[in-house]
């Protein structure tokens, strides 16, 4: 009986014990803390902006503190190519990055760049959030990026210092800054223009030192870094919708336990609803706002449809870097 009742008092020793380190490993995974770096390009009040202080506060408060958003507005810690880059090797954990930088880990996210692909916002909206824009963000996972949520940069003008542009024609000659795309590229010398990639941060002193001419920019973004100060005309051309995607770090975002994981995903689907309505909403009050500074300039249906037949090529030319399938199913999806 003696000889039992050690062998009793020894299993429940064991078992206290293995109980014990069960909730010592519980206590410290309930009170593990995670910080994102989120790099934000833009300055607040832009809607992009407000979009990270939102997904900023939504995921702080959720987590119950287990998450902390660190928010860099103004691109401080770089360029879209650069926080990329940083968010690739985990040096900084999220990005809201445009999409023209973002060719340059798959070449198949051009085909969001192809002008006059979308006629409506209702339609862009309906892709993106559909199969074809979703399985889209899945072939970055293999680079290290989990894509969360599609928001939105705008519909992409002109601005310029030369002339209004009522007519392609229009801008033959003028020397425009772009993005680093081979799209933009390829469209705007479509329409016999001189093209330059002068990066964002230089863009202002480039045209009010007349270094190029032109520039192309959604609204809100012409209004943000006050461009309106040095350019003189801006023409609808609504030559693109452009948007902007929240991307984190894959290896980070693995870590992350299940309802974490959870509460980043659902905050940034609503992040992203509320952005869309909100730069939408301020489109015309910022239209309003830059009158005050530039002529601004309607385009005609007649003069948008030449224009979408002067870059046709620019479909068939950038079908080799992004895929033919990719830009035929895009096509299709949009009919």
């Amino acid at each position: 009986m003696r000889k039992h009742g050690k062998i009793l008092v020894a299993l429940l020793l064991m078992l206290c014990s293995v109980t014990m380190l069960f909730a010592q490993g519980t206590t410290e995974e309930a009170e593990k803390t995670y910080t994102i770096v989120f790099n934000e390009p833009f300055t607040r009040p832009h809607t992009l902006a407000e979009a990270a202080n939102m997904f900023k506060e939504i995921v702080e408060e959720r987590s119950a503190g287990a998450i902390k958003v660190d928010v860099h507005y103004g691109g401080v810690l770089g360029t879209s190519r650069e926080a990329l880059e940083a968010v690739q090797i985990g040096t900084q954990t999220m990005v809201d990055a445009a999409t023209a930088p973002i060719v340059a880990f798959d070449p198949a996210f051009g085909v969001l760049n192809l002008p006059y692909l979308f006629s409506s916002r209702q339609q862009w909206y309906g892709v993106l959030d559909g199969k074809l824009g979703q399985d889209l963000l899945k072939r970055l996972e293999t680079k290290g990026f989990v894509g969360l949520a599609y928001l939105e940069n705008g519909v992409r003008h002109v601005t310029n210092n030369t002339r209004p542009v009522y007519k392609w024609e229009d801008l033959k000659g003028i020397k425009i800054r772009l993005m680093q795309n081979q799209v933009f590229i390829s469209t705007f010398e479509s329409f016999g223009s001189l093209t330059t990639t002068t990066p964002w941060g230089e863009l202002y002193a480039a045209l009010q030192q007349k270094v190029v001419d032109a520039q192309e920019n959604p609204v809100s973004n012409i209004e943000n870094a006050k461009l309106y100060e040095v350019q003189k005309y801006l023409s609808l051309t609504g030559h693109t919708y452009d948007p902007n995607i929240l991307f984190i770090n894959k290896k980070f975002f693995d870590s992350l336990p299940a309802n974490l994981q959870q509460i980043v995903r659902d905050a940034s689907k609503e992040v992203a609803e509320w952005q869309r309505k909100a730069a939408t909403d301020a489109e015309g009050k910022i239209l309003a706002n830059l009158g005050n500074y530039m002529e601004i300039n309607e385009v005609s249906p007649a003069e948008i449809a030449r224009f979408r037949d002067a870059c046709k090529s620019v479909y068939d030319s950038q079908s080799a870097t992004i895929g033919k399938d990719i830009v035929n199913a895009w096509v299709e999806a949009v009919k």
